[in-house]
């Protein structure tokens, strides 16, 4: 007996239409799993400053005579280098704005001062969005020429050797600090803050949160020492732990 030709038809309609949706399936199946790494932008975790000439830090290349910035997105996920030099050669009116998504360092193997050009029209700051801002040989100093400098340790702690601004405000902002070496600002202002509002801030003896004792208040040279900060909202307590002597 002859097949149906109508039923024949109709089998190999749903023969074509069942491959093309398996087709179709594995095609959506691979899409799934596509991606476009070089789109991709991973932050910068710790950045060093090291000793050395323009050029030979691997962050370098983002510093010149007329840019002083580097973003926490500047490094693809891996620790990253600035040389003294590269610091050193950002313009006198160009403000210097370091970010790092971790800690910043400043390397003991540093020799001589890092002077920055930075005169009273701009500003420096260093920021460590996610540790700590640390001097590793705390006899190394850090000066601008006149511009204010602001350290930033958000969750982190701020281990300072020597910094100068000639008459430039310093502000320090961080949930603990130790001053070893000295914090000069001449007749500006020195801000000593916390980056976490509940932070509680001891006065004098300096045990615990946001510490400042009254030997580190005598290595501050300011017109005015200001130590919290009603800008950011603080509501922690200040707890004067010890003597305080006028220096």
């Amino acid at each position: 007996m002859n097949p149906n030709p109508f039923s024949r038809w109709v089998g190999e309609v749903l023969s074509k239409a069942d491959a093309a949706k398996k087709n179709r399936a594995k095609s959506q199946g691979r899409r799934l799993h596509c991606e476009q790494l070089e789109d991709r932008v991973v932050p910068a975790t710790l950045i060093n400053i090291v000793t050395g000439v323009a050029g030979t830090g691997t962050l370098d290349s983002f510093l010149s005579a007329t840019d002083g910035t580097i973003n926490a997105t500047d490094s693809a996920g891996i620790a990253g280098t600035i040389s003294q030099g590269a610091l050193q050669t950002v313009g006198a009116g160009i403000q210097i704005s370091i970010t790092a998504q971790t800690s910043i360092t400043f390397d003991a193997a540093l020799t001589t001062p890092i002077a920055l050009l930075t005169n009273s029209t701009s500003s420096v700051q260093f920021i460590a969005l996610n540790g700590n801002v640390t001097f590793d040989d705390t006899t190394d100093t850090l000066t601008t020429s006149g511009g204010s400098l602001t350290l930033v340790a958000t969750n982190g702690v701020e281990t300072l050797g020597n910094i100068a601004t000639s008459n430039g405000n310093i502000n320090l902002i961080t949930d603990a600090v130790a001053i070893v070496g000295t914090v000069n600002a001449g007749t500006g202002i020195v801000s000593i803050a916390p980056s976490s509002t509940a932070t509680v801030i001891t006065v004098g003896g300096g045990a615990t949160g946001l510490g400042v004792s009254d030997t580190e208040l005598g290595q501050i040279t300011a017109g005015v020492v200001r130590i919290g900060d009603n800008a950011l909202n603080y509501t922690g307590s200040i707890v004067i732990d010890g003597a305080v002597t006028r220096h």
